[in-house]
């Protein structure tokens, strides 16, 4: 008979690995992984990002809990594109977004997000380098 906690565990273990692939941890950071949140405060960001370049886990902060706005999960994502830092990836995306100055509904800025997250590795230095003149 197992314990309530070893039933808890096994209940954790199990959402994780169905729901977003490995756990974090020392061998997912080294393929790349990072919390989203420690580079933007638009973590939601994370639900558009693709499939194979995404992870989560429950959350367990209690700061994080608490939000209202949190969809109780920390997001680990890894840049898309090969060659890219996660940082130059979210400057693709802002700058992509961002590039007419257009009033940016919730639709249009998912809309944008989504289309630069689909561009292959090519497109995405191309806007890269044009964005940074």
């Amino acid at each position: 008979m197992l314990d309530a906690q070893a039933v808890h565990t096994r209940m954790v273990r199990d959402e994780i690995m169905l729901a977003a692939g490995p756990i974090p941890g020392p061998r997912t950071r080294t393929v790349g992984f990072e919390p989203i949140e420690t580079y933007t405060g638009f973590f939601w960001v994370a639900h558009l990002w693709p499939d194979q370049h995404r992870r989560s886990v429950i959350e367990t902060r209690p700061a994080w809990l608490d939000d209202p706005h949190h969809d109780g999960r920390l997001w680990l994502v890894r840049s898309p594109w090969p060659g890219f830092i996660i940082e130059d990836s979210l400057n693709v995306l802002w700058t992509w977004v961002e590039r007419d100055h257009s009033a940016l509904t919730e639709d249009l800025w998912t809309h944008r997000v989504t289309e630069a997250l689909s561009w292959d590795g090519a497109t995405a230095a191309e806007w890269h380098r044009r964005s940074q003149r």
